[in-house]
């Protein structure tokens, strides 16, 4: 009977990136699932039409692209700006924040117009809500954690 030969390395090295791949496209698209259900929940609330999972899905991914690159590169110009020296602590954080807010709701907001057929008024409420339903959500999450690990006494 003959030997066995070893493994090679370069196929065990590209079936690993392979398996990377699919895990992150795995948990890019649950992540996305969840944000379709809050995004859908958050048009109910407001009283408008909630979108199919599917426009849910991508409205949610064009979301997050573009306060991505909005907030990377306001964040680079603030910081160009505070290292020039044109601002000092207190002013910086204040522009990061209202970044924060910017693309936190009013990007989001205004995305909604298109792809959900609402004024931007409109598109603001649900821009909020599906703020204040996240950060419930993360609230109870970091809470059963505390609770679970005994940091919290119940």
């Amino acid at each position: 009977m003959p030997a066995a030969s070893p493994p090679n390395p370069e196929i065990l090295r590209l079936l690993g990136y392979v398996f990377g791949v699919g895990f992150a496209f795995g948990i890019l698209l649950i992540a996305l699932g969840i944000s379709a259900k809050i995004l859908q929940a958050a048009c109910r609330i407001v009283g408008e039409l909630a979108p199919e999972t599917g426009r849910a899905m991508i409205t949610s991914l064009i979301e997050s692209i573009a306060g991505g690159l909005i907030g990377f590169s306001g964040a680079v110009g603030i910081a160009v700006v505070h290292a020039g020296g044109l601002t000092d602590g207190t002013t910086t954080v204040a522009l990061v924040r209202g970044l924060q807010v910017t693309t936190g709701i009013f990007v989001p907001a205004a995305i909604y117009v298109p792809m959900l057929n609402l004024s931007f008024k409109r598109g603001l409420a649900v821009s909020v809500v599906r703020v204040l339903i996240t950060a419930a959500i993360l609230v109870t999450l970091v809470l059963g954690f505390a609770v679970a690990t005994g940091r919290i006494k119940v």
